[in-house]
């Protein structure tokens, strides 16, 4: 037989061998995974869920990690859980050291429900959960002890209104400052001005043109008095003194109510009651992607942590991995349209991550997931401030959705006065 077709014999005979070899040998897992044991990237769907909740993800089975609400999302609108390594989010040395200054000298008041002797940093900063105020300290953290600055400016934040059936409806571009009057810790004295107010915040739409200039001016006090509001009214070219009950109205034709940003942002004193439900480990979106990429107008390729381009045109697109979790269900009060909110808490930094909101009767009617994202600071110091990246509202009723997405330009910490955050800017924004 010649060489050459022996050789061509020999490889052939090679390759046979190498493809029964690569038949019959199992899976090889990727590093760090064995048998029945999930890894980052690996993707949860409802037959994943269905089938894998014995599964192992960082040491915990799958079905203890996917909360009932989020399950839900998974089995009835088809969401999917991207898995991802638990990554630390960064602290705040000032936020820090403003907790252990001031911390232990902070008590609650049982008869007004309001804080004694707060400063600055957390309030609470160990949760006995045998305390019967244990939920009510809970959401004064939320309040008071989040990492997110003195000052917050998002000069663009979008509201993208989707129907389940229709796709998306329209785009809002709006801007937003905030600026806190105490609890500050980036330098200088944590408190301005006489210690009642606790920020002052400035809403106003960019685009489209016909919404342009229409804003609200808030002042939220710490005193439970109900905010101080103004609207620019652009069909009367004037400002409008809002009612104090207008927090909880929904904001224009969106799926959002005043209380819904950042999924509560209630004054803690104004729901009735708070109780802890439980404490667990979940699986949450804590280190969300870009939610925006700019260069383009086409919604489906400019919001990127939302699936727009196939029914139900909201399911989030993102990365989920294990968070140390309180869920607290707060009742609202009775002039609410809300009966209560459940809320998924991260037992570290005290943001949220998801929501289930019920009607009167205690039936769902709408749910919320929000995706977090560490910042840095804007003044130099190497602190990041923990905020949304995205969120998405759903009303299960209306077979509607509204996506709210943070662009990259938002400036945290950096320099802002107080004076920028007023009335008069408001006004001046409509003209």
């Amino acid at each position: 037989m010649p060489p050459l077709e022996r050789a061509r014999r020999r490889a052939a005979a090679l390759g046979a061998a190498v493809l029964v070899l690569v038949a019959v040998a199992p899976r090889t897992a990727p590093a760090g995974c064995g048998e029945h044991m999930l890894c980052p990237g690996d993707r949860i769907d409802r037959d994943a869920l269905a089938t894998k909740g014995d599964w192992t993800f960082e040491g915990e089975a799958l079905s203890s990690l996917v909360h009932p609400h989020i399950a839900r999302a998974v089995n009835e609108h088809g969401v999917v859980l991207t898995l991802a390594a638990a990554t630390p989010h960064p602290v705040d040395p000032r936020l820090t050291a403003a907790t252990r200054a001031h911390a232990e000298n902070v008590t609650l008041d049982r008869e007004t429900r309001l804080l004694n002797g707060w400063v600055a940093g957390v309030p609470f900063p160990a949760i006995d959960p045998a305390d019967p105020d244990a939920a009510l300290k809970i959401i004064w953290n939320t309040a008071q002890g989040q990492p997110q600055g003195d000052q917050i400016e998002l000069p663009r934040y979008a509201f993208v209104l989707t129907d389940f059936d229709r796709g998306v409806e329209r785009t809002q571009i709006w801007l937003m400052r905030q600026f806190f009057m105490n609890g500050r810790i980036t330098g200088g004295p944590p408190t301005l001005g006489d210690g009642t107010i606790r920020y002052k915040q400035l809403l106003i739409a960019q685009e489209p043109q016909d919404i342009k200039g229409l804003g609200t001016f808030i002042i939220r006090y710490d005193t439970g008095k109900v905010d101080d509001r103004w609207a620019y009214v652009r069909d009367v070219r004037r400002i409008r003194r809002l009612p104090g009950a207008s927090w909880m109205d929904a904001i224009g034709s969106t799926d959002v109510q005043g209380d819904d940003i950042n999924l509560f942002a209630a004054h803690p004193t104004w729901y009735s009651d708070y109780r802890i439900l439980e404490r667990r480990k979940a699986l949450v979106i804590a280190n969300s992607d870009v939610a925006v990429i700019d260069g383009t107008d086409d919604p489906v390729a400019r919001f990127r942590t939302v699936d727009l381009s196939t029914a139900p045109y909201w399911r989030p697109v993102n990365k989920w991995e294990i968070r140390d979790i309180y869920v607290v269900e707060a009742t609202a009060p009775a002039d609410h349209v809300y009966g209560s909110k459940i809320l998924a808490i991260d037992a570290k930094n005290w943001s949220f991550y998801f929501g289930d909101y019920a009607d009167k009767a205690g039936g769902l009617w709408k749910f919320a997931i929000q995706g977090l994202f560490a910042r840095p600071l804007a003044d130099g110091s190497g602190a990041y401030a923990i905020w949304p990246s995205n969120a998405v509202i759903v009303d299960v009723r209306r077979r509607h959705a509204t996506h709210i997405a943070f662009f990259s330009d938002e400036i945290w910490g950096g320099p802002m006065d107080e004076d920028q955050v007023s009335l008069a800017v408001l006004e001046a924004s409509g003209r």
